[in-house]
C-alpha cells in the first residue's frame, strides 16, 4: 500500500491486490513447532508458553513479517542453544530447545525492532489504546 500510495500512477498499473493478513501468536507458534519438529529439536510446553509471549509482542511492531519473522526467531534460537551447548556435551543438553534459547531470541529481535523504529509502532500503539 504504502508504495502504490507513494506514485499516483503506479496504482492503475494493477488491477488485483493480494492480502496477506498477519499472523496471530498461535500461527507462529504452529509454524516453529513444524520447524522445530522438521529438525528433530523438543521444544517443551514453558518455551512454547514463552514463544507465544514473545510472538503476541513481536506482532504489534512494525514491519512484522509473518513467517520471514518467525524464521528469525528460529534462526536465534538455535544459535541461543549453540551457544548454550557449547560448553557442554549434546547428550548432557540433550535434543530441545527450551525458554532461555527462546527468551534470547525473542529479545533480540524486539530489541532490533525498537532500537530500528526509535519509538513504539503505531501498530503496538493502537493495541496498548484498545478499540478506537
Amino acid at each position: 500500500d504504502d508504495m502504490l500510495r507513494a506514485n499516483s500512477g503506479l496504482k492503475s498499473r494493477f488491477s488485483h491486490t493480494l492480502e496477506f493478513p498477519d499472523w496471530g501468536p498461535e500461527d507462529c507458534v504452529r509454524f516453529f513447532k513444524r520447524t522445530a519438529r522438521a529438525k528433530s529439536l523438543g521444544l517443551d510446553e514453558a518455551a512454547c508458553a514463552a514463544l507465544e509471549r514473545g510472538f503476541a509482542e513481536l506482532v504489534l511492531l512494525d514491519g512484522w513479517g509473518n513467517a520471514r519473522d518467525v524464521i528469525k526467531v528460529w534462526q536465534a534460537t538455535t544459535r541461543a542453544r549453540a551457544s548454550r551447548v557449547v560448553a557442554r556435551a549434546e547428550e548432557a543438553c540433550g535434543k530441545a530447545l527450551v525458554v532461555a534459547d527462546v527468551a534470547t531470541a525473542i529479545e533480540e529481535l524486539i530489541r532490533g525492532r525498537t532500537m530500528a523504529e526509535g519509538t513504539v509502532s503505531g501498530r503496538r500503539r493502537a493495541a496498548e489504546s484498545g478499540p478506537s
